[in-house]
């Protein structure tokens, strides 16, 4: 037995009516989804490059279950915190992440944390005092970055005159001349902690401790989300115990 001419018309045409409906059912969830993503309360976090590239966007897609009814919403200024401050200012963002000695006065202090900045290589260099820094070819961020600020300090405090070679606008770009040339830099460990774990740079540990970057988390106090802010700054105390680890 075989079908008809008119039977295979029948046969071809009811399959893609039925594969068509198919279609429109997976649209329709589709579209259900996308009108109930657009209508969750939108929260924003501003902070710098550093944290808002390397940093947020893990630990948020690793909580991101407990935040159905909400839209996270990074904003990354490169390192120019009076834009930050200023956005918090104008309500424009809900949450800020920005480095301790910035003064936020309209915003209300949460906490606080550390993050660590790491010396790297394509090698193995020996650091065992500050002498040392005097000698080994630097590659630094310029002087406009929290990181670089906070190893212009270190060096001041211990009479360092640093032998800086180069500056560069880039992590991205000071990692990848890290690879291929005998240059050191100190960056945010946020930044380089991948090409550590894959073994594509070095992070060298000198026998003295280099410091830290203390951040602080604050809260927009004119905000009209501050159920969802504190439900939110509560998921990002996570910072306060892991973020040098």
């Amino acid at each position: 037995m075989e079908l008809t001419a008119a039977g295979k018309s029948f046969y071809y045409t009811a399959k893609e009516i039925l594969n068509l409906k198919e279609k429109i059912y997976k649209d329709i969830e589709v579209l259900k989804r996308d009108e109930e993503t657009f209508e969750k309360e939108t929260v924003s976090i501003i902070t710098n490059a550093a944290l808002g590239i390397n940093l947020l966007p893990k630990l948020i897609e690793r909580f991101k279950l407990s935040f159905d009814k909400l839209n996270l919403k990074i904003i990354i200024e490169t390192d120019d915190y009076s834009s930050m401050v200023n956005l918090l200012k104008n309500k424009t963002c809900d949450i800020g992440i920005v480095p301790i000695d910035i003064d936020v006065p309209f915003a209300n202090l949460v906490f606080t944390f550390k993050q660590k900045i790491s010396i790297i290589a394509n090698k193995k260099f020996l650091i065992t005092s500050y002498r040392d820094f005097e000698k080994i070819p630097l590659v630094l961020l310029p002087k406009s970055f929290v990181t670089r600020k906070i190893i212009d300090d270190f060096f001041i405090q211990n009479n360092i005159l640093p032998n800086i070679v180069l500056e560069l606008n880039y992590p991205f770009a000071i990692k990848e001349l890290i690879k291929t040339e005998n240059f050191v830099s100190i960056l945010h460990y946020v930044t380089v902690q991948e090409e550590i774990n894959r073994g594509e740079i070095v992070e060298i540990v000198p026998t003295f401790e280099i410091p830290v970057l203390t951040y602080k988390l604050v809260v927009n106090q004119d905000s009209n989300k501050q159920n969802y802010i504190n439900e939110i700054t509560h998921f990002l105390s996570v910072l306060k115990s892991s973020s040098i680890a």
